[in-house]
């Protein structure tokens, strides 16, 4: 099922079960959802979809086995989480429980319980839990390589 929220933007949505109200501004999506919009995409068990009065997704909360890829500015992100949760006005992606967020084609790695990411400004934040630091791994090669230059 291809759903179209406005001119600008177009969502590609297919899931076991979608149940929509206007009046709650609200769309549901259970059971295998997929949720494509250009180059990104989001798996999990559920996602809810809240709108504005014109129909225009404010914000995406995916629940259970949440896998995604992302394209963050020049980079693209793919990654996990129990529950991410995307601003569409900050454009902005808030990830919980335990986090993994890898750089495709980098060994740049993100791991926390809380990471949020601004595909906008490229800000990054990673917050460790009680019984895990935040960790980041990156390559030093590049910075290495515009040295040399």
């Amino acid at each position: 099922m291809s759903v179209c929220l406005n001119a600008v933007e177009l969502l590609d949505i297919t899931a076991r079960k979608i149940t929509a109200s206007e009046e709650k501004h609200s769309t549901i999506l259970k059971g295998d959802v997929v949720v494509k919009k250009g180059k990104d995409v989001l798996y999990a068990d559920e996602v809810v979809i809240k709108t504005d009065s014109k129909r225009k997704p404010q914000e995406y909360k995916a629940i259970g086995n949440v896998r995604f890829k992302v394209a963050l500015q020049a980079r693209v992100m793919k990654g996990k989480a129990k529950v991410i949760v995307y601003n569409a006005q900050k454009d902005e992606y808030h990830l919980s429980g335990g986090v993994v967020v890898e750089e495709v084609g980098s060994p740049n790695v993100l791991r926390g319980e809380e990471i949020v990411l601004n595909s906008k400004t490229g800000y990054a934040n990673v917050v460790g839990g009680d019984k895990r630091p935040a960790r980041i791994i990156f390559s030093l090669e590049d910075d290495k390589k515009k040295g040399k230059k």
